[in-house]
């Protein structure tokens, strides 16, 4: 309950401030402080601080095996809808990565609190890296005026893929208290910053603007993929709780910051924010009914 209450309620205060007489610009300043402050120094904090070890690695190739089988499956029905290609990017990148972080951990510490570890590394180096590299490679394909010419300057452009190059540089480096104390907090204000700028910026009229590509993507993110997934684990002989970990992060509702990515590259706005909003609220229903089904099959 403390974990429901402690999302929905900048996401609430976030609704309410419409009614408040704010500057037109705070929505603009607040991404500003998200994308090009808090964001950087959250991926600087995780970043600077991960050291692979050979126990891990195993758990990595699987995991990353799962996350490439939702980007195509995501590709694949982005093409049944027939979109374009920036809604497309959009589509993929709000369906593939899933809120593995707030919502994820909490909900596997809960269920498996034994191997919590695995879903801090998956968090860290699966879904982090994820959101630091492929969804800004994704999003720069979109900014290219010719979208069949790819390049590389968008996004050497972005303060966050910077600073991953940067953290992954000095991760076997010992680095002053100071960096991670200024750091943290910044990092911190990621999620309940988000939350408010979704709950400020969205409308109903989000949810029916497009309800078609809407529920496709809260199908594919909290059923199909992780259905899927399960299938294959199932058919591999994978029971352990290690896969109940892995099908549950896949199960997750689609990641905030993913969903503020897209609102600051301008895309596909409506389905970034409703898409986000709707999921957390399913996901509290679809998650432990997810685990309920893991326990009896697997």
């Amino acid at each position: 309950m403390q974990l429901i209450l402690w999302m929905l309620l900048p996401l609430t205060l976030g609704v309410v401030s419409k009614m408040l007489p704010l500057p037109k610009q705070s929505t603009p300043f607040l991404l500003f402080v998200i994308v090009k402050i808090a964001f950087p120094a959250l991926i600087f904090e995780k970043i600077s601080r991960m050291h692979l070890t050979n126990e891990i690695f195993f758990f990595l190739f699987i995991a990353w095996g799962v996350f490439l089988l939702s980007v195509i499956l995501a590709y694949l029905v982005a093409l049944q809808l027939k979109l374009q290609h920036k809604e497309k990017v959009a589509f993929i990148i709000i369906s593939t990565l899933s809120n593995t972080a707030f919502l994820g951990i909490p909900f596997i510490n809960l269920y498996y609190p034994d191997i919590i570890t695995y879903a801090i590394v998956y968090d860290q180096l699966v879904s982090f890296i994820a959101l630091s590299l492929f969804a800004p490679l994704l999003i720069a394909s979109t900014q290219n005026n010719n979208e069949t010419k790819f390049s590389l300057l968008p996004l050497v452009k972005k303060p966050a893929f910077f600073t991953f190059i940067v953290a992954l540089s000095f991760s076997n480096f010992t680095l002053p208290d100071l960096l991670y104390q200024i750091s943290e907090p910044l990092g911190a204000l990621v999620v309940p910053l988000s939350l408010f700028v979704i709950g400020r910026s969205f409308n109903f009229h989000d949810i029916t603007s497009d309800p078609k590509v809407l529920v496709s993507v809260l199908f594919l993110t909290l059923f199909l993929s992780p259905f899927i997934t399960t299938l294959l684990f199932f058919s591999m002989g994978f029971t352990t709780a290690m896969y109940h970990l892995l099908i549950l992060d896949m199960a997750m509702p689609p990641m905030v910051m993913a969903s503020i990515l897209l609102v600051d590259a301008k895309l596909n706005e409506p389905l970034a924010l409703s898409s986000v909003s709707v999921g957390l609220i399913l996901s509290f229903i679809t998650i432990p009914l997810w685990e309920s089904f893991l326990k009896f099959l697997l």
